[in-house]
């Protein structure tokens, strides 16, 4: 009995370097014949551990596989700590779905250097609402409640309405160092959740500071638009799914092809009296690896 196993153990090696997994997966189907010879079944009984060993070795190497390289940034601790935290999230694909698909895995980061901040649901006043819409707006800073009511319920109130009906957006908050000036911002933000098909580009996620007062004019969206916040190192970053200029952005029949995505990663700068909330940067650049 020990030198049958013994033998059956040479050949399943033998097996994991000279069988292909389709071969392997066809010597193990189960035969629809009902007149299977004893020697067949034995067969199968010894290909079991050649069929797994090469399961495993293809597991182990798929996983290992980097889904991103870095263009900006390589001599950066941060950009090398980045590329390993999204290593094994797919690419994010042209226009609005693939997009917001990207930002939503984003969320679910965890590594020992790179952290996402932990979002918690939130429902805001439709007021408060209203200035997340009105805030980018030059006039929003001067404007008194009256004439921002006006013009929300003008442009805004039944739109957003219908589509709260429909389910299709979510508030979640958090706190974090949003601007990374060593203090904590409670966050807010809006997320489509449908995520237009008919849009190229998303719209959200979308993030606020809230205070006491309300929304923070310092922080409109221009600088946060389509961003998703990390902490590297205790430091907080914005990544952005941005397209890459393509001089010749059509193939050779002469159709344009859809532009090519990149991610890159911000450095907040803190507002000032006169200067809004930035995103300097930017630092690093990753593109999918083809």
């Amino acid at each position: 009995m020990a030198s049958s196993l013994r033998s059956a153990k040479r050949r399943s090696e033998f097996l994991v370097v000279t069988l292909s997994s389709q071969r392997a997966w066809s010597l193990l189907r189960p035969s629809t014949s009902c007149s299977l010879a004893a020697r067949d079944k034995k067969k199968t009984v010894w290909l079991l551990p050649a069929w797994l060993s090469i399961a495993v070795v293809c597991l182990t190497s798929c996983g290992s596989i980097d889904s991103y390289r870095i263009t900006k940034g390589g001599e950066n601790q941060v950009c090398e700590d980045v590329r390993k935290a999204i290593r094994s999230i797919p690419p994010p694909r042209p226009a609005s779905p693939g997009i917001c698909r990207w930002h939503a895995q984003i969320d679910s980061l965890s590594t020992d250097s790179v952290q996402s901040p932990k979002w918690r649901p939130f429902t805001p006043s439709e007021e408060l609402v209203r200035d997340m819409r009105l805030v980018s707006y030059s006039y929003f800073k001067h404007a008194d409640k009256n004439t921002l009511a006006d013009i929300w319920k003008s442009e805004f109130q039944s739109q957003w309405r219908e589509a709260m009906r429909k389910g299709e957006y979510m508030y979640e908050q958090s706190s974090f160092d949003i601007d990374d000036d060593g203090r904590t911002e409670r966050v807010v933000r809006e997320v489509h959740v449908g995520c237009s098909d008919e849009l190229l580009w998303p719209a959200t996620p979308r993030m606020y500071v809230l205070t006491d007062q309300g929304i923070d004019d310092r922080y409109g969206p221009s600088g946060t638009n389509v961003s998703s916040a990390i902490i590297v190192r205790n430091r907080t970053f914005a990544v952005v799914v941005d397209s890459v200029p393509d001089p010749s952005p059509k193939n050779a029949a002469g159709q344009y092809q859809p532009p090519r995505l990149e991610v890159n990663l911000y450095w907040p700068r803190p507002p000032s009296q006169l200067v809004p909330f930035m995103l300097n940067g930017p630092i690093c650049s990753f593109e999918p690896n083809r």
